[in-house]
């Protein structure tokens, strides 16, 4: 699991960058990361692993609340049996 946290970390960071640099600004998917982009991030962040020879698949789910207004869906990755949310790793830019 250690390297899948430095993978992830990189990605985390290079994603980072990129917003910072405004490289989102038309991208109407990440031009508001991490919000809302969460399917495309975990399908980049899939094939970023398989290039590393890590293995993972995307889960999905969704909660309803009365309506179909109070509705909530995410996604994110499983490899190794543990949960990857890159939402959930801050960046290490400083």
């Amino acid at each position: 699991m250690k390297d899948i946290k430095r993978l992830v970390n990189q990605f985390r960071d290079a994603i980072d960058i990129a917003k910072g640099k405004g490289e989102f600004l038309k991208d109407i998917r990440f031009r508001r990361f991490p919000s809302g982009c969460c399917d495309d991030a975990s399908d980049l962040l899939a094939q970023f692993l398989l290039e590393n020879d890590i293995k993972t698949y995307n889960v999905s789910g969704t909660y309803r609340y009365d309506s179909d207004e109070n509705t909530q869906s995410h996604e994110w990755l499983v490899a190794d049996n543990q949960t990857v949310l890159l939402q959930s790793f801050k960046s290490t830019i400083k």
